[in-house]
């Protein structure tokens, strides 16, 4: 590794770590295969062995498709060659491994299983019978960790609850303000249209239009910024494919002029003085 490795490799954790190795004959449903081919299903167990290798690891280690590896596995050394070069989702709760083996490769080690399944509720004491008959088990209860994940989401969908509630109140007393500012001037304008001959209802229609579309262009751009906010979340943080929410783009709009028009109408029926 020195003659290959530069410095900066060599302080990489896969290198000061024991690394979990496994072997397959075929590729994880969960990986995929993005340089290299798998190795055959019905290849000798006794042909030299081939390793798959995950993609992030052999970027950092500048490693390529035939380059060999040795690993030493309790002071004995084994040497295998890179066959293919895996994409890992390492966000999933299914095993996954740096480096796979060919079967075969492995067989003369020590070998640990692992396994997943799901305990009824209504047999609690089966897990402790099974760590009583088989001392050497090592039980990991993941539905304790699920449910502590599960209480942090509900906390931050509250909190962020309470955020967007209190921005909606503040956005609500905002537009408010702004109405009240825009009718006072929209009075003294409709003053000098009546004195040029416009009706008190021609000046009301007039209001109506001009903050309909005000509602109606507000509630589109909050639509606009909204779809941008949910798609990168949903996209660069969550991993999650785009989807539209027509739904919005309809609702949105609609509920602006209509909090347009109902602050128009009300603040029309005040009586003068109020």
């Amino acid at each position: 590794p020195e003659q290959r490795l530069s410095a900066e490799q060599l302080q990489h954790n896969s290198l000061h770590r024991e690394l979990n190795l496994s072997w397959s004959a075929v590729a994880p449903d969960h990986n995929q295969v993005i340089a290299g081919q798998w190795w055959a299903k019905n290849r000798q167990q006794t042909a030299e062995p081939l390793i798959s290798i995950e993609q992030e690891l052999a970027a950092s280690l500048e490693l390529e498709l035939g380059d060999q590896l040795s690993f030493d596995l309790a002071g004995q050394e084994i040497t295998a060659e890179i066959s293919n070069i895996r994409a890992v989702e390492w966000r999933s709760f299914k095993p996954n491994f740096y480096v796979i083996f060919s079967p075969g490769a492995l067989q003369q080690f020590p070998q640990t299983y692992i396994t997943s399944f799901r305990q009824p509720d209504n047999r609690e004491g089966f897990s402790r019978q099974l760590v009583q008959q088989f001392p050497a088990l090592t039980l990991i209860d993941v539905r304790q960790i699920i449910a502590q994940a599960e209480r942090l989401i509900r906390q931050l969908i509250q909190a962020s609850g309470v955020i967007m509630l209190l921005t909606l109140l503040a956005g609500l007393f905002l537009i408010q303000l702004l109405l009240h500012q825009e009718l006072e001037q929209r009075n003294h304008e409709n003053s000098v249209l009546r004195t040029l001959g416009a009706t008190s209802t021609q000046t009301r229609r007039l209001d109506l239009l001009e903050f309909s579309l005000l509602g109606l262009l507000s509630g589109l751009m909050a639509a606009f910024i909204s779809e941008l906010l949910i798609g990168f979340i949903s996209y660069r943080l969550l991993g999650l494919p785009l989807i539209l929410h027509p739904s919005m783009w309809l609702a949105l709009p609609a509920t602006g002029i209509l909090i347009f028009i109902s602050s128009t109408l009300l603040r029309r029926a005040k009586p003068p003085g109020l």
